[in-house]
C-alpha cells in the first residue's frame, strides 16, 4: 500500500520534494540531483518528485509557479523552498539546518 503525501510529509523525517515538469529541461536536471542526496543521506530524509502535471492540486496549493520547485518538509511544515535547479550541496547545507 502506498503512502498519500499528505501523510509523508507530516512526519518526523524531512521530505524533499520535487514539483516537476516532464516537459521543461531544469526539471530533468534535478534527476541526478535528487539521486545524490538521496545517497548522502540514506533513511534520514525521504525525497519525492511531485509530476505537477498529474498533481495540479498540489501546484495550487503550494503556490508551484516555476520548475523545478525543490521544498523540504518536516511534521507538516514548509522548512525551506526554492524555485529553479538546486544544487545538492544547497539541499544538504539546508537538511543539515533543519535536521539538527
Amino acid at each position: 500500500m502506498s503512502l498519500s503525501f499528505e501523510y509523508i510529509i507530516q512526519g518526523e523525517v524531512p521530505v524533499v520534494v520535487d514539483f516537476f515538469a516532464e516537459c521543461c529541461e531544469p526539471s530533468l536536471l534535478m534527476q541526478s540531483i535528487l539521486h545524490d542526496v538521496k545517497s548522502i543521506t540514506g533513511s534520514m530524509v525521504t525525497v519525492l518528485k511531485m509530476n505537477i502535471s498529474k498533481h495540479q492540486f498540489y501546484a495550487k496549493k503550494y503556490n508551484i509557479k516555476s520548475f523545478p520547485t525543490v521544498m523540504i518538509f518536516k511534521n507538516g511544515n514548509i522548512l525551506w523552498r526554492k524555485s529553479g535547479v538546486v544544487s545538492t550541496h544547497e539541499i544538504i547545507h539546508c537538511l543539515a539546518i533543519h535536521i539538527n
